[in-house]
């Protein structure tokens, strides 16, 4: 075992500093020169491994993809140096976060494969009840729900997330993302009644939880699409404003935030506020274009 190996519970504990007493561009920034530092630190490697992670997750989160998989990948690539081996649990979580990626990207080839191989990782190591494999399975989910084509595969892993989550994390966030997903194929489905209860769930335990998870906006705009779909265009209003408003305060101006944008143009046009809705959708688009 190289020396340094423990040092990145530390490293992960600073990042969480980071984000409670500094703003986002200042995150990026010294998460950007902690990885420049250790790139060739070889007594360091875990925490070089976990900054890449962060970063990975942090540039996917604002729609930043190519970077995103620029430094999942640096992180891959020092892993398999590290272990010597792919099939180690530490691998297997960086193919499903990656993947992640993959999937915001609408890439489901490399998406899937990610999956696949990470699965067969976690499986090997007798990780079926861990969260890691739940998400695998919750992930794998969204993405065929989202590649379309296979309705019944997506719900029976989303089904199986579920059960693993609830039997390991009751009450936990983790709990709350396996209701997200199902909630959201509820409402594909045009189930309102469980896609409401399942968004509820989800929200309540984000509550209690303080609200820190990125899939908290998720929860909030699958409740106000409900509304809208009831005839509520009230709530859904305000639901969509309450999911705008926290991804732009976390995340920034991404993807996410554009839709929920969109959303609210679209409640302001069914109100039958034409300057509104045209505001909102004017903005949208300039968001989304700048990603293009």
């Amino acid at each position: 075992m190289m020396q340094g190996i423990t040092h990145m519970a530390s490293i992960i504990e600073k990042i969480d500093k980071m984000y409670e007493a500094h703003t986002q561009d200042e995150v990026e920034a010294w998460m950007l020169e902690q990885r420049d530092r250790l790139q060739f630190d070889d007594a360091n490697v875990r925490d070089y491994i976990a900054v890449c992670n962060e970063l990975g997750s942090f540039y996917r989160e604002r729609s930043r993809y190519g970077e995103s998989i620029h430094n999942y990948g640096q992180a891959l690539e020092k892993t398999v140096e590290l272990f010597g081996t792919r099939r180690v649990h530490e691998y297997a979580v960086l193919l499903i976060n990656e993947a992640g990626t993959y999937r915001y990207q609408r890439d489901f080839a490399r998406a899937l494969a990610n999956y696949a191989e990470a699965q067969e990782i976690l499986e090997s190591l007798g990780l079926q009840d861990s969260y890691e494999y739940a998400s695998l399975l919750n992930n794998m989910a969204l993405t065929l729900q989202d590649k379309g084509g296979e309705p019944e595969r997506a719900l029976q892993l989303a089904t199986t997330s579920h059960s693993i989550m609830r039997r390991v994390f009751s009450g936990q966030a983790q709990e709350a993302i396996s209701l997200v997903n199902l909630a959201a194929m509820a409402l594909r489905a045009n189930d309102l009644d469980k896609a409401r209860t399942y968004a509820q769930r989800a929200v309540a335990i984000y509550d209690a939880l303080g609200k820190t998870s990125g899939h908290y906006p998720a929860a909030i705009n699958i409740e106000a699409t409900v509304a809208l779909k009831s005839g509520n265009l009230q709530a859904a209003l305000e639901g969509f404003m309450r999911s705008a408003a926290f991804t732009k305060k976390n995340f920034g101006e991404n993807r996410d935030y554009a839709s929920a944008l969109m959303n609210m143009s679209l409640v302001y046009q069914m109100m039958g506020d034409q300057k509104m809705a045209a505001e909102y959708a004017q903005r949208a688009a300039e968001i989304k274009g700048s990603f293009q």
